[in-house]
Formats: C-alpha cells, sequence, structure tokens
C-alpha cells in the first residue's frame, strides 16, 4: 500500500476489540447450549405462535473444542443496505477467523448487494485486497444494495452450485445495523430455532465484553422548552422570549 499518510499507517495498526472468548484459536471455542427457556406468563399461546422457537436454550460462546474449525470452507459476504461503521472491519475478522483456520478457505464477496447473488457478480477477497480496507468506514470493498430475494426465480438464481457454499454471512446497513445469514445442513427441521440461538450467542458475547454496534442517530432530542431564535446570519442560536427567524426579518408566530 504505497503513498499512504501517518494518519492511514495509524488507522491500518488498530487491532479492533474482540471478546475475550474470540481471542483464542478457533479449534478451542465452542457454542454451549443452556436451559430451555420459559416465558413468564402466556406460555401456551406464545408456544402455539412460535412453535419452532418457543423454549430454544440459551447458547454461548465458550472455550471447548471445535473440531470441525480446520475443514477448508468457501464463505460469501454481502452487504446491504445504506453505509455503516464497521463494515470493512466485519469483513475482516471473517477473512482473518477463516485463513488462521485453513489458509485453503476462499472467502468471495457478492458485488452490489443481495443482487450480486442473482446476477452472478462476485469477487474472491484477497488478503491484498483485505488489508486496503481493514479499520475503514463505509462498504466501499465490494459495494451494497437492497435488492429483496423474495421470488422463487430469485433464488433460483441465488443458488451457485460449483462454490458449495458452507455458510453465508449477510451484514446491512442503517435499516438493519447487522445481520449475520449462515446454512445448516438441516433446514427441513427448522431455521429460526437455529438463528435465534446463534445471535443470542454473540449478543450474550457483545454484551460480557461491552462491546456495542454504531448505529447512525436519526432522532432529534428536544431536551428543553425554553425558545430560541433561529438566525440564518448568526452561528449560535440566542434565547428569547419567543421563535423568529432573523435572517429575512420574518417572525414566527407566537
Amino acid at each position: 500500500m504505497p503513498n499512504l499518510s501517518p494518519l492511514q499507517k495509524a488507522r491500518y495498526a488498530y487491532e479492533p476489540k474482540l471478546p475475550v472468548v474470540f481471542k483464542d484459536e478457533i479449534a478451542n471455542i465452542a457454542v454451549v447450549l443452556g436451559e430451555p427457556t420459559e416465558s413468564i406468563a402466556d406460555q401456551i399461546q406464545l408456544r402455539g405462535l412460535f412453535p419452532l422457537t418457543y423454549g430454544a436454550p440459551v447458547a454461548r460462546f465458550a472455550k471447548g473444542s471445535n473440531p470441525e474449525s480446520a475443514k477448508a470452507r468457501k464463505i460469501g459476504v454481502i452487504l446491504s443496505g445504506g453505509q455503516a461503521p464497521g463494515g470493512h472491519n466485519v469483513i475482516a475478522g471473517i477473512f482473518d477467523a477463516l485463513k488462521k483456520a485453513n489458509p485453503d478457505s476462499t472467502l468471495y464477496g457478492f458485488k452490489g448487494g443481495p443482487a450480486g447473488i442473482i446476477d452472478d457478480n462476485l469477487m474472491e477477497i484477497t488478503g491484498d485486497i483485505m488489508n486496503s480496507y481493514r479499520n475503514s468506514g463505509g462498504f466501499d470493498i465490494i459495494g451494497s444494495g437492497r435488492t429483496k430475494l423474495e421470488t422463487e426465480e430469485q433464488l433460483n438464481k441465488a443458488v451457485r452450485k460449483e462454490l458449495k457454499p458452507i455458510v453465508r454471512y449477510e451484514l446491512s446497513g442503517e435499516d438493519k445495523a447487522l445481520e449475520l445469514r449462515f446454512w445448516i445442513d438441516d433446514p427441513k427441521n427448522g431455521l429460526v430455532n437455529v438463528k435465534d440461538v446463534v445471535l443470542l450467542a454473540v449478543w450474550d458475547s457483545f454484551h460480557a465484553n461491552d462491546i456495542e454496534i454504531a448505529f447512525p442517530q436519526r432522532d432529534l432530542h428536544i431536551k428543553s422548552v425554553v425558545p430560541l431564535s433561529i438566525s440564518k446570519d448568526s452561528p449560535q442560536p440566542v434565547v428569547k422570549d419567543s421563535l423568529e427567524v432573523t435572517g429575512d426579518g420574518e417572525k414566527l408566530p407566537e
């Protein structure tokens, strides 16, 4: 990476914080299932509404044995939604863990969001490519999009038998903050229940290590009822007895 500024060099040297359990070798990280969960009320009704997820056990990442970690894998990454901080580092984390477990594993990036799957538009993310995007915000490495995979035709196009993917991660922008997707061996036995187990494990690990995912703030919080004067010419608002616009001489009704 030639012609880097001192700021860029410092940024590339930063090492993102990880939960303690994720700092260990992948072969030593396991998912531990706890006791089945139970709602505090309306158990029968909730079980009927959510038959695949109700009562799922609490799942946590913990030190253990993961004999499957050394298998060579082909993993695809999709970015969807608008730009968000940390997207590149999430991909970097996947890339680093994948290569550390088995250097023969391959990470693919579907370009332009979910449409990249339908249009067969993908790229292999190599070490050189990944290193040039580390610790930088946005989704520039493979782009993003808002295409929804909803129709049967879209889903049929999304199947890439020659890649034989085992896992697929999907990260979303400002509308979802973070989304994790993956293939499982037996979808007929349940999909949502597996999703809940994995997301609960991720949540517990982040919460235990005080890690938060940045999310763009769009709400306007008014913490004072004191009327303000809004001026086009003055950089600072001035407190007065009424709200008025002084830039063009017009005064709003009190």
